[in-house]
C-alpha cells in the first residue's frame, strides 16, 4: 500500500474546520444582511406612517375650518370723486356786459378780462398775463350769412358737431382734436345782426364742466 494516498488526521481536522468557518461566515452575513433590511423596512415604515399621520391631521385641521362659521365680508364702496358743479356757484360770479353787441354772461371772481380785449373780442384768463381760458368773438353779419353758410364756410373737418341753444339761440358747437389758438371747442350764433364766436376748452370732464358752465350764462338781448 502507498503511504502517499492515505489522508493524514491534522489534514482532515483542518478541512473540517475550514467548512465550519464557512459556514458561521455565511450564517454571520446573513444575519447582518437580514438586520440591515429589517432596519431599513422599519425606517421606512415609519416614515411612510408619519406622512400618512401629517396628512390626516392636515385634513382634519381643514375639515375643522370648513365646519366653522365663516364671517361676512363686508366691503365699502369705493369712495368716487364728485364732480365739480358750477351751476350753484354762478351766482357769485362777475358780470360782462356789452350794450353795443347786445350780451352779457359771467364769469369766475378768481378771473380776469385781459387787457388785449376790445369790445368785439373779450378774453378770459387766469391772470393779466396768464393763458386764456375764454374768448369771444364779434363781428358784424355783412353778408346776412345764415348759420348753415357759416359753418360751412369756415369749419372744414370738425370731429364732432351738435345744435345747440344758448339763451334760446340756436348755435352750432364743434370740437376739433388738432386745435390751435383758439381751442378745441367752439360755438358759433348769430345775434341781431352780429355774428357771435366763442371759443373754449372742453378736453377733459373737468374743462368741459367748466366751459359749459360759462356757456349757461351767457344771455342775448338782441
Amino acid at each position: 500500500m502507498n503511504e502517499q494516498n492515505i489522508p493524514r488526521p491534522d489534514e482532515s481536522i483542518q478541512s473540517s474546520k475550514h467548512i465550519w468557518i464557512t459556514i458561521v461566515a455565511v450564517v454571520i452575513t446573513t444575519i447582518i444582511v437580514g438586520s440591515g433590511i429589517y432596519a431599513w423596512q422599519k425606517s421606512n415604515l415609519q416614515s411612510t406612517e408619519q406622512s400618512l399621520q401629517q396628512q390626516i391631521t392636515d385634513l382634519q385641521r381643514q375639515i375643522t375650518n370648513l365646519q366653522k362659521p365663516t364671517q361676512p365680508i363686508i366691503t365699502t364702496p369705493e369712495e368716487t370723486q364728485e364732480p365739480i358743479q358750477f351751476t350753484n356757484e354762478t351766482t357769485n360770479w362777475k358780470t360782462y356786459s356789452s350794450s353795443k353787441y347786445g350780451f352779457d354772461f359771467k364769469y369766475p371772481s378768481d378771473l380776469v378780462i385781459t387787457s388785449i380785449s376790445t369790445e368785439g373780442q373779450i378774453v378770459l384768463a387766469n391772470s393779466e398775463e396768464g393763458h386764456w381760458l375764454l374768448t369771444i368773438k364779434v363781428e358784424n353779419n355783412s353778408g346776412n350769412l345764415t348759420l348753415s353758410e357759416i359753418v360751412s364756410k369756415e369749419i372744414k373737418k370738425p370731429d364732432i358737431f351738435q345744435d345747440i341753444t344758448l339763451d334760446g339761440k340756436m348755435a352750432k358747437k364743434y370740437s376739433i382734436a388738432n386745435f390751435g389758438d383758439y381751442g378745441n371747442a367752439g360755438i358759433i350764433l348769430i345775434s341781431g345782426n352780429n355774428i357771435v364766436r366763442i371759443y373754449g376748452d372742453d378736453s377733459t370732464s373737468v374743462s368741459k364742466e367748466y366751459f359749459e358752465a360759462l356757456l349757461s350764462t351767457f344771455k342775448f338781448s338782441k
